[in-house]
């Protein structure tokens, strides 16, 4: 079997990049400004200067973690889904390890969270999974368990292909190979 690959669609992720970039941009301007000056930006919902100072940090720090989110994802060569005979792999996903075997799939979904369609991943296999990632990927990896009960949420907003076609082709591959 030939690999079958989705590829990003380019003006919708430069699109999310330039969203993120505005984000980041307005997150560390008002931060900075909350920080240097908070008793000009006391008001009744921040009704002391700590208040306002510990906002302005957290935008900072804000802004930090989204600035290491786009240039992960900017310098992920990878930014595909490759569906072949071996597994998924999943390339959009910021984690360690991208190659999800069949036979550690129990069931692939389509859900919808906070009005976006995702697709769900489910593995039988969690802890082999974790113990492979590091970092800000593993701590990602046990919100999205928490939450989801599958570490693999995959958001195809910046993929080529609509979503339903990709869910079809995953079960079709997954039904065959497991």
């Amino acid at each position: 079997m030939s690999d079958i690959i989705f590829k990003k669609n380019r003006p919708k992720y430069f699109f999310f990049i330039l969203v993120f970039l505005i984000l980041i941009i307005s997150l560390s301007y008002f931060g900075i400004l909350w920080m240097l000056n908070p008793s000009k930006y006391v008001s009744v919902f921040t009704r002391n200067e700590v208040i306002v100072s510990l906002v302005g940090i957290l935008a900072i720090l804000g802004a930090l973690l989204l600035s290491l989110i786009i240039i992960k994802s900017i310098s992920n060569r990878n930014f595909f889904i490759r569906i072949n005979d071996e597994g998924l792999f999943l390339g959009i996903l910021q984690y360690t390890n991208n190659l999800i075997y069949w036979k550690d799939i129990t069931g692939i979904e389509i859900v919808e969270i906070n009005k976006i369609k995702n697709i769900l991943v489910y593995i039988n296999n969690i802890e082999y999974y974790k113990n492979r990632e590091k970092g800000l990927g593993k701590f990602f990896f046990i919100s999205n368990t928490k939450k989801y009960g599958t570490p693999y949420v995959i958001n195809t907003n910046a993929l080529s292909a609509k979503i339903d076609d990709i869910t079809e082709v995953m079960i079709e591959n997954w039904e065959k190979f497991k």
